[in-house]
């Protein structure tokens, strides 16, 4: 974990010309990098969220938190799943403050839910999970690159059909199902 941030710098630099949306030609991926992966404006959830928890899991920064925050009220989902979400009450508060309506699931088996995020360990169970996705749903990875097994796991789903639009911010990885799209795969420069 201590490397991790040592080397963030030397990431941060590798992915300069990625940042906020720059080379990316397709008008949805370009709002969606602008509008939720930067949105930098403060939203009405945000205040009471920290206050009701000042500190965070290890490993989720408050920047992290937000765009969760961001990506549910950006996909609206009618059920929402949190494979293993122990320890991170925090992470599940942000996510149901952006979409109180959403029923909220937190099993390991998928279960259809328009939006999953898998904040624990996850390459055993991605694929199950983008396989049950449906149309327009989002799939939300957190650490793709902490490992080389994740960052294998990670180009495998790439690779699957259920993966037409997928987002590599480093810490996060975000694929969405949306099969009326082109199928394209962006590299965004998010610390």
């Amino acid at each position: 974990m201590f490397l991790s941030h040592l080397l963030r710098p030397w990431h941060w630099l590798r992915r300069i010309r990625h940042r906020c949306g720059y080379g990316i030609h397709s008008p949805f991926a370009f709002s969606f990098v602008t509008g939720v992966v930067y949105e930098a404006w403060p939203y009405y959830a945000y205040a009471p969220l920290r206050r009701r928890w000042p500190v965070l899991p290890a490993g989720l920064r408050r920047k992290d938190a937000q765009l969760l925050f961001r990506l549910a009220n950006f996909c609206h989902p009618c059920g929402l799943q949190c494979p293993d979400a122990e320890g991170l009450e925090a992470a599940v508060a942000y996510l149901q403050a952006a979409c109180p309506h959403a029923a909220l699931s937190l099993a390991a088996e998928p279960n259809g839910s328009d939006m999953v995020v898998c904040l624990q360990p996850w390459d055993d169970c991605a694929a199950r999970l983008l396989e049950s996705l449906p149309t327009g749903g989002m799939l939300v990875l957190h650490r793709i690159h902490a490992t080389q097994r994740r960052s294998a796991a990670w180009q495998r789903l790439l690779h699957m059909p259920q993966a037409q639009i997928a987002f590599d911010l480093r810490d996060f990885g975000i694929i969405l199902h949306l099969p009326h799209m082109q199928r394209a795969h962006y590299v965004i420069n998010y610390f």
